[in-house]
């Protein structure tokens, strides 16, 4: 089985975790959306797609852990301008009992085109002790969900790092 880029007819499978559209203030002087605000959309989707596997903002206060980001790798495949109206979608690439795996896709709404992902791993780490634990048996279970969901998509997806993906075994 060969590996692709996904299609925007792919795309539609990813669940959307966000969307907006490129505002004044994003731009940069080529008129287009910087690559910080690439990031910061991006991360911020992150951030709202592992809510469903009880990842959120209320994850540390409720377990005293929290996820803490160790690497990235961002694409940028096609611009996007002012007034684009784009969505964020988000999967699972992988997970193990400490580490999870995530790619972000930013989709040009407007054109029907992908224009960037973002591919990030995250640890779970002790907030008392600051060293990386497991994760608790109900999220455990969340993220194997989320793996067999998102699972149809590895077929396709050749944007994902095989740098991040080995690293992911390693940090069990």
């Amino acid at each position: 089985m060969s590996l692709r880029a996904p299609a925007f007819d792919d795309l539609a499978g990813v669940p959307i975790v966000s969307e907006g559209s490129v505002e004044p203030e994003q731009l940069d002087v080529m008129g287009h959306m910087t690559v910080l605000e690439y990031l910061n959309v991006q991360t911020r989707a992150t951030i709202a797609g592992c809510g469903a596997f009880g990842l959120d903002l209320e994850y540390p206060v409720r377990t005293g852990m929290g996820l803490f980001s160790i690497e990235h790798r961002a694409r940028y495949l096609r611009e996007v301008r002012l007034g684009t109206r784009f969505t964020c979608r988000m999967r699972l690439v992988d997970a193990t009992e400490t580490a999870v795996q995530t790619m972000t896709y930013l989709v040009d709404e407007d054109r029907g085109l992908l224009s960037s992902s973002l591919e990030t791993v995250l640890l779970n780490v002790s907030l008392e002790t600051r060293r990386v634990v497991r994760f608790a048996g109900d999220t455990v279970a969340l993220l194997t969900k989320g793996l067999a969901r998102d699972a149809e998509f590895a077929a396709w997806d050749s944007l994902a790092s095989s740098a991040l993906s080995s690293r992911m075994s390693h940090v069990s």
